[in-house]
């Protein structure tokens, strides 16, 4: 059952957050490779996020123009699809993640996210729609989400956590030893 009515801006928050940190690890070998270049400087710290945001805009263009969802909107079960329920092309999507990027991450700079992120949350409540889907003419679909979804959510949250955690103990027993060891309870 759709519920196409229901604007669900939590759900797609962590949806996105999901895409983020799934797609990182997908990209390790370019992140490391920018966070390198990027990170020797207070200037390149500044523009770290907006350029790795930037370039995770052409991987979410990809997974919305062939399956209309990306990991994480899959995880909470939406769609994006234009109004006319077909799927968006690769040109469609690209611009709407750049759009996002913008009006929406506020490209990630320093706290500019804090204020268009807020905007976007209070057009989404108000309106119905972001500004980006108005402008581009598409919907977001949200469909029921069942216990077992739910459940493989927090699986997935406790995975990534205790990786988390076990690169945390990695990283203490690296300061002491300098051998990346797991420490031992």
């Amino acid at each position: 059952m759709e519920n196409e009515n229901k604007t669900r801006p939590w759900f797609r928050f962590l949806a996105r957050s999901f895409d983020f940190i799934l797609l990182s690890w997908i990209a390790i070998p370019f992140t490391f490779t920018i966070t390198k270049f990027l990170l020797q400087s207070f200037i390149g710290v500044l523009f770290y996020a907006p350029v790795y945001l930037g370039l995770l805009c052409f991987i979410e263009a990809f997974f919305i123009s062939t399956i209309a969802t990306t990991p994480g909107k899959s995880l909470f079960n939406i769609e994006i699809l234009k109004n006319n329920g077909s799927k968006l092309n690769y040109k469609s999507a690209l611009k709407r993640s750049f759009l996002v990027w913008w009006r929406g991450l506020g490209t990630g700079f320093f706290i500019i996210p804090l204020f268009t992120q807020a905007k976007a949350y209070s057009d989404l409540k108000k309106n119905g729609a972001t500004t980006w889907d108005r402008d581009l003419e598409v919907s977001i679909i949200h469909k029921e989400i069942s216990f077992v979804r739910i459940i493989i959510i927090i699986l997935i949250v406790l995975f990534f956590y205790n990786i988390y955690q076990y690169g945390k103990s990695c990283e203490r027993n690296f300061k002491k030893t300098g051998i990346y060891i797991p420490e031992k309870k």
